[in-house]
């Protein structure tokens, strides 16, 4: 059996084991590999079955188990998932896991093709409840042999395959009662809206004593991933020709993701790296542990995916002080907040409306304006942008009715309807000339002059060309500060979610306060479906995907780096620039650390001192 199956091998056309990794031609070291997967009821991937092109028998080290049930008359009940199609499985040992009867163990290569050939498929026997109790007490022969390996480790991996669905909070909880010699250190949601929608965390949990790691992929957990498992035509990966082409996909989308180079760079921290997965999750397991081992240096699939090994580290565990950086029997690290914000024409992102947790009545420090023009029939003109396509509730804030040569109206946080100007009603119409740039400003500047002790205005007034200086060029937006904002300098200006719009941030040099300038005029406002963010509910969907990929770019963290210098941190922003920076500032002021949005944004406050200014732009 062992021959014909390294014969099959050796038609495929693998190439034969390299006895040593060759190093980075960029010098960046060995590249890692996964020392041994755990699989929990995965389907089959490939046609003949994926190697382990790093092990001399081409056995992946670990364990594939399924759940089965051998029926007195001869028949069996089959997790439906593992003979889902007709491919073939890796070489790896493989365990059918029985109930109140023995088990069936075959060490590698095992038998590539089981469960096939038989039995009834039953999606009642993929669950956790079938799992878990079975491996606790496997039998062999008549023998328990659940604290032998490999299946007392299959005992510790089957709690992180099937936790990968769950909260941060309750993964962590359950892993101090389980594994408490593990910690989960890494969590993020690669999420894809081209196509049907679809979310997949990935998690990494670290063992505390020996430094190895977990690298979890979560199986299907949202309609709209059903499609990878049906899409079912062999295609080429990595260098392997005939390979499940949705779950190859799986794990293509996920090499192309800016969250993976974050994943990978907590990877290197680990002595060693197993891979562990339920159902589509084991699935991707055995498609990315068979690219990673296959050593292909100059494959650009493998490239994307792969990692160099650095030295093992104790990682921090999630939401943890150790994490935000504290020392040992250090003082807590205080995180930054937005202290405040000014946004001119925005329109509403979220129902409920959005709140500052960091105050006790919810409300943020600043001002929401919107050009207005109250007319003498009875009725008003107000900012298109505000009311056009948008039925959410404004954040809670002061707002502020901006009028030509007549009064403004004020409406503060805790009137009861504020959050709801301008009110949509047939009384109310859409102009888009009070959009411009120049109605706001030149209303702010009366309105300030008429109110010379009011800070909201003053700073309001203060920053309202900045806030529409997004799309301008670097020259011009330093000739605005120097106009506008005298004793301010243009400390950072980085393009994220779209080359044209960049994010810009500016610091008094005397006090220390910043501003930062979010664009989002590329945002999506008509994708106004209610989603959830940051550990908020129904949040406008095409706002928050613009504020994601701001800041998963890479140049979001230049921006980053430098907040710890601020005193205070406002956001300022123009039209979908201000609601994008209105679910920021909600979403950094809610301090949820286990959340992966608020990781995304989250700094530790520094001591406040001047950031250089960039050159003058020519």
């Amino acid at each position: 059996m062992r021959l014909e199956l390294l014969q099959r091998k050796v038609e495929m056309g693998h190439t034969p084991r390299r006895t040593e990794r060759r190093a980075s031609r960029s010098g960046g070291g060995v590249p890692a590999v996964i020392s041994s997967m755990y699989t929990f009821g995965a389907p089959a991937v490939s046609r003949p079955p994926m190697p382990d092109l790093n092990s001399p028998d081409h056995c992946f080290p670990g364990l594939r188990t399924y759940t089965e049930n051998k029926l007195a008359g001869g028949g069996r009940q089959v997790d439906a998932a593992s003979m889902f199609d007709a491919y073939a499985h890796p070489f790896i040992s493989v365990l059918a896991l029985d109930w109140g009867q023995d088990s069936f163990y075959q060490p590698c290569p095992g038998d590539a093709t089981w469960p096939q050939g038989g039995g009834a498929a039953d999606w009642g026997l993929h669950s956790e409840t079938h799992y878990a109790p079975r491996l606790q007490n496997v039998t062999l022969s008549g023998v328990a042999v659940a604290t032998d390996e490999p299946f007392k480790t299959a005992n510790e991996m089957v709690t992180l395959a099937y936790k990968s669905y769950d909260t941060v909070e309750n993964t962590i909880k359950e892993m101090k009662t389980k594994l408490p010699k593990w910690r989960l250190v890494d969590r993020h949601v690669f999420e894809w809206s081209e196509g049907a929608y679809d979310d997949d965390p990935i998690m990494v949990a670290q063992q505390t004593e020996t430094l190895e790691c977990a690298l979890v992929f979560t199986g299907t957990n949202h309609f709209g991933e059903l499609g990878s498992s049906v899409k079912q035509h062999l295609t080429g990966y990595c260098g392997f020709d005939q390979v499940h082409a949705g779950y190859r996909d799986e794990v293509w989308q996920l090499s192309d993701h800016a969250i993976w180079p974050k994943i990978t760079e907590k990877l290197s921290k680990c002595s060693s790296v197993r891979c562990v997965g339920h159902s589509l999750g084991g699935a991707m397991c055995d498609v990315f542990s068979g690219c990673i081992n296959s050593g292909r240096l100059e494959d650009p699939d493998y490239k994307k995916l792969m990692w160099y090994q650095g030295t093992p580290e104790l990682m921090p565990e999630i939401g943890s002080q150790e994490a935000l950086g504290a020392g040992p029997g250090s003082a807590p690290v205080e995180l930054g907040i937005v202290d405040s914000l000014y946004t001119y024409g925005a329109p509403a992102v979220a129902d409920p409306p959005l709140k500052d947790s960091k105050s006790k009545d919810g409300c943020f420090k600043g001002l929401r304006a919107y050009c207005e023009n109250d007319m003498s029939g009875g009725g008003k003109q107000a900012d298109a942008r505000v009311l056009n396509q948008n039925y959410y509730p404004h954040p809670k804030m002061n707002v502020l009715s901006l009028q030509w040569d007549r009064d403004s109206h004020l409406g503060t946080c805790k009137d009861g309807d504020s959050h709801w100007w301008p009110h949509h009603n047939i009384m109310v119409y859409e102009d888009w000339y009070l959009h411009s740039e120049q109605n706001y400003a030149d209303r702010l500047k009366v309105l300030n002059k008429q109110n010379p002790q009011n800070q909201i205005y003053e700073e309001s007034a203060l920053f309202v060309n900045l806030a529409f200086s997004a799309e301008k060029p670097e020259k011009q937006v330093q000739a605005v500060i120097r106009s506008d904002m005298p004793g301010w300098n243009l400390v950072e200006r980085q393009s994220c979610a779209d080359d044209g719009e960049p994010v810009l941030l500016a610091q008094d040099q005397v006090s220390f306060d910043c501003v930062l300038v979010l664009p989002g005029n590329k945002a999506k406002r008509s994708q106004h479906y209610g989603t959830g963010y940051c550990g908020m509910e129904n949040v406008h969907s095409g706002y928050r995907d613009y504020l994601i990929s701001t800041v998963q770019h890479p140049n979001w963290q230049k921006i980053q780096k430098k907040l710890p210098q601020c005193r205070k941190v406002m956001c300022a922003g123009h039209s979908r620039g201000g609601s994008v920076c209105e679910l920021y500032a909600a979403c950094v002021n809610n301090g949820k650390q286990q959340d992966q949005d608020f990781r995304r944004l989250m700094w530790a406050k520094g001591e406040p001192s001047a950031i250089p200014p960039l050159p003058t732009a020519k």
